[in-house]
């Protein structure tokens, strides 16, 4: 479990690192003594416990820094952050420390993202887990059953489109701007989704345009599309023989 750093800890963090960092605090909730006691781990968000009868030194803080990945100033040409002057990564780089003395307020590191040993670097940490991909299977194919998605004949390239949108940003959820993965997730699946339908009526519309300086049938669409603006442009004929009468 982690919550966000009380602004005490994050002081003496900050002071350490002599900078502004995002903050989490991690420890186990097995140890806590609750004031009325969960039923499950289901119900720990609304159960109260005893802040004092977490062990200091049990405590894990994470902090999220880019402090040690490579650089790569190659990578791109007008760097805005951070993170444009680093190796591309799959998730938000981090550093584990703890207190080793906390009246001397000193703090060792415990661990590190994207590191395979102490000074082996690698990308292949911090994978998807079978559980987690086959949420976002579930998550694109309940999306594309959707009303305003599932009458489009493509909806299969646009769920596919989706799942391999989450699978590339998926791990890259920051919680320190927002508690809401989901969000995060459908968001992504949204603009999937738009993508594909704005590609597909582009690619559409170029076949109509083929088919009909080749004297073919267009699509039903462009059919639908014509007879709608012959209907408009006959109805402003009429009001405009209707005005010159008057």
């Amino acid at each position: 479990m982690f919550l966000k750093c009380s602004i005490a800890s994050e002081q003496i963090i900050s002071d350490f690192f002599k900078t502004s960092c995002e903050i989490f605090i991690f420890f186990s909730f097995s140890k806590l003594k609750f004031i009325n006691s969960p039923k499950s781990n289901l119900f720990l968000h609304s159960s109260i416990f005893d802040p004092k009868s977490i062990p200091i030194e049990d405590l894990i803080f994470r902090v999220k820094t880019f402090d040690h990945i490579p650089d790569d100033l190659d990578r791109k040409s007008n760097h805005k952050t951070i993170a444009d002057t680093k190796v591309k990564l799959n998730f938000v780089p981090f550093k584990h420390y703890k207190f080793k003395n906390y009246e001397k307020k000193e703090l060792v590191e415990v661990g590190k993202s994207h590191y395979a040993s102490h000074n082996q670097f690698s990308l292949d940490h911090g994978s998807i887990t079978p559980k987690l991909g086959h949420m976002y299977m579930k998550l694109c194919q309940r999306y594309g059953t959707r009303s305003n998605w599932r009458g489009y004949t493509y909806n299969d390239e646009m769920q596919s489109q989706a799942l391999l949108q989450l699978s590339m940003i998926g791990l890259q959820f920051d919680e320190s701007k927002s508690d809401n993965p989901f969000a995060y997730y459908t968001a992504a699946i949204t603009n999937s989704f738009t993508r594909v339908l704005n590609m597909e009526k582009k690619h559409q519309s170029l076949r109509d345009d083929l088919l009909q300086e080749a004297g073919q049938t267009p699509s039903f669409t462009r059919q639908i599309e014509h007879e709608e603006k012959q209907k408009a442009k006959h109805g402003e004929q009429i009001l405009g023989h209707a005005k010159r009468k008057k």
